[in-house]
């Protein structure tokens, strides 16, 4: 039977090792030592036959795609996180690891402390704000931006098209995730309700 010590040594030198190269402070210990177990349990190993501890579990295979650099820079989309409308799509943030309840990512927010957990998020894995020591981060450029909006698509008005259902999962392209749960509300019009008036009457005098 594995004792605490031995899983405390298994996680100790992978979950330093991510402190260091991202140059973070012993005080995220936890959020490294947990994308460690994470990354432990999906890599192969010989005692399986090559095969990972989450095959083995799951009888599926894990998605390599998603795995990023632990504490780069990244752009989460905070939409569902706003608000009011005119509230920031994004803020420059610090990648902590993965959600353990949802296909997700964890990010902080070094200027508020806060920490997102979204499924939309743009990474920059060559940048590491705890090793350059950046106070303030860049902003989202447009261009990141543009790649959580949904494309735009010029219908033509027809009779056969306007009995034609709009294909609703058309904008999610995601290349980690196929359609997230957070993504914005769809907004809808509705009719105006209908007035009713009395009846026109004629009115006599004299």
């Amino acid at each position: 039977m594995v004792s605490l010590n031995d899983v405390i040594a298994i996680l100790l030198k992978p979950g330093l090792s991510l402190l260091t190269h991202a140059s973070m402070p012993l005080t995220y210990w936890t959020y490294a030592f947990a994308t460690a177990v994470y990354l432990i349990n999906r890599m192969p190993t010989p005692t399986l036959h090559l095969s990972s501890p989450f095959e083995k579990l799951l009888e599926s295979q894990p998605n390599y795609t998603k795995l990023r650099v632990f504490g780069c820079l990244c752009y989460p989309w905070l939409r569902p996180y706003s608000q009011h409308k005119l509230d920031s799509r994004s803020t420059p943030c610090i990648f902590l690891g993965y959600s353990s309840t949802q296909s997700a990512y964890i990010c902080l927010d070094l200027s508020t402390s806060k920490i997102y957990i979204s499924r939309h998020v743009k990474f920059l894995e060559n940048s590491f704000p705890f090793a350059t020591h950046q106070s303030h981060l860049a902003r989202p450029t447009p261009e990141i931006i543009s790649q959580w909006l949904p494309p735009v698509q010029i219908l033509s008005i027809s009779s056969g098209s306007l009995n034609t259902p709009p294909q609703r999962d058309s904008w999610c392209q995601h290349p980690v995730t196929k359609c997230p749960n957070d993504r914005p509300p769809l907004l809808t019009s509705r009719p105006s309700p209908s007035v009713h008036r009395p009846p026109f009457t004629r009115t006599q005098f004299g």
